[in-house]
């Protein structure tokens, strides 16, 4: 019995052995918050770095409208009537200088906020 108690004494106590476990658990919980903590100064260091070329506001709503604005369709007739050819030609004519026009006005836009663009006149 004496040889039985002597091994029981040299080993842990389970109790022992989970609060070294939790002791454990708990710096390492601590460590890792500290990480995040670390990582999120960090990402937030750098973004207050970056370059200021992010865009304020939107554009203007009109420029974006005309921007889009669909083709003319032609009708049928102006494959028989030479007039009707001409006012769909001038009609798409029309439409791609208010539609180009529209373009150098948002790139000058986006220009003014610091994007690196070169605009038509």
């Amino acid at each position: 019995m004496n040889g039985l108690a002597a091994k029981d004494a040299n080993a842990a106590s389970p109790l022992h052995e989970n609060r070294h476990q939790n002791q454990k658990t708990a710096i390492w919980y601590k460590e890792k918050a500290t990480m995040r903590y670390v990582m999120c100064l960090t990402i937030l260091s750098l973004t207050a770095c970056a370059a200021k070329t992010q865009v304020v506001g939107y554009p203007p709503a009109p420029d974006l409208v005309a921007a889009t604005e669909a083709k003319p369709k032609p009708s049928p007739d102006i494959l028989t009537d030479p007039a009707a050819a001409d006012r769909y030609s001038s009609a798409v004519e029309a439409w791609g200088d208010r539609v180009r026009a529209a373009g150098v006005r948002l790139c000058g836009y986006f220009k003014a906020q610091g994007m690196k663009v070169e605009c038509g006149s």
